[in-house]
């Protein structure tokens, strides 16, 4: 089978409740239908009779870490592939939905699974649940091989992560001067928050004008790296942004710091990437796919002082910033554009499923 412009996609999306209207994968089918394909997208909703099935699903799968809202989403979507007419069927989460893979992956060998997380953080019966499965998308290169040990060999395809580059767009270059110098964090999920928190703070001392926004929800700022930045006066946090305001931090930034412990793909990076903001990082997981040694440099992990040189080269040489800059929003627009990424989706989904 291929997959062409015109025929019908399937999806299993999930409501992620931190990303606004122009973030997160579930940006996928919509421009899947912008490239003339017809998708089907199921999706949760709070009706009592989905909850009502999906707490009888958890319950049945013994599964936990699991909303039944979610959980009554994915049996709506199975039902839907035994009498849908797609070529293809996408759990755009997978690995949110894997224990179902343990009675439906033999029925259902068509399904697409795309995997987000690093090895690092799979648990044990993941790994056992993907072997039932047959084809998964990752959205990044260096653990292709481990995702092949489990799928099966060439049963995996990369597809980078996409970003809405007519949204996520670079403020006019004279007004980052006007608030002085700003470093954005955004996220906490694998961040290296202890290096994050005695970085920001050893700046903020040195340039006396610095600011840092935080962007980080209130129950995550209890570990030992962010509590040391809590009261400090030039440490702005921030939660529950909407998109103009979450746009706004990026846009008055010059500089992302956000050193990882492992990654896979990352939203915070792709859309500073296209917002032109050069991102200060750590040399892990998937970071390379992202432009990491090609248009900015990498730090190794837990290397407080090289991560401190590249801000500080960020902060004091405007040249260097903006050349980094251009080069962010250039890779961002030519790689990273989800009217290219869903055309490589189709790509994929023609190796998959032939």
């Amino acid at each position: 089978m291929s997959v062409q412009t015109g025929q019908r996609i399937s999806c299993l999306s999930d409501a992620i409740p931190w990303f606004g209207s122009h973030s997160g994968y579930e940006l996928l089918p919509t421009n899947l239908r912008q490239l003339g394909c017809i998708v089907d997208e199921t999706y949760p909703i709070g009706s009592l009779p989905r909850r009502a099935i999906g707490t009888a699903l958890l319950k049945l799968l013994r599964v936990r870490q699991h909303s039944s809202t979610s959980a009554g989403a994915e049996f709506a979507f199975w039902l839907k592939t035994f009498r849908s007419r797609a070529v293809v069927k996408h759990i755009l989460y997978g690995e949110l939905h894997l224990p179902l893979a343990r009675c439906m992956g033999s029925l259902r060998p068509d399904v697409v699974y795309t995997f987000h997380l690093p090895p690092s953080v799979w648990r044990p019966e993941w790994r056992q649940d993907a072997k039932r499965i047959r084809s998964a998308i990752v959205l990044y290169r260096r653990e292709v091989d481990f995702f092949e040990s489990l799928v099966g060999p060439g049963r995996v395809a990369y597809v980078p992560y996409g970003v809405d580059t007519s949204y996520f767009v670079p403020a006019d270059r004279n007004s980052n001067h006007v608030h002085g110098p700003r470093i954005a964090v955004v996220g906490h999920w694998l961040r290296d928050m202890e290096s994050i928190a005695a970085v920001a703070l050893m700046l903020m001392a040195k340039y006396a004008d610095l600011r840092v926004d935080i962007v980080v929800p209130s129950h995550a700022r209890g570990g030992p790296g962010l509590q040391t930045l809590l009261t400090h006066p030039r440490a702005l946090f921030h939660e529950k942004l909407t998109d103009d305001e979450l746009l706004g931090i990026y846009q008055q930034a010059w500089l992302l710091l956000v050193p990882m412990m492992d990654s896979g793909a990352n939203t915070a990076i792709v859309e500073a990437l296209s917002c032109g903001v050069p991102i200060v990082t750590t040399d892990v997981g998937g970071i390379r796919d992202y432009g990491g040694n090609t248009v900015f440099s990498l730090a190794e992990a837990g290397d407080k002082d090289s991560i401190i040189g590249l801000a500080e080269k960020y902060i004091n040489d405007a040249s260097f910033r903006h050349a980094v800059s251009d080069a962010c929003r250039t890779f961002a627009v030519g790689e990273l554009d989800w009217g290219r990424v869903a055309e490589m989706h189709v790509a994929a989904y023609r190796q998959l499923m032939a």
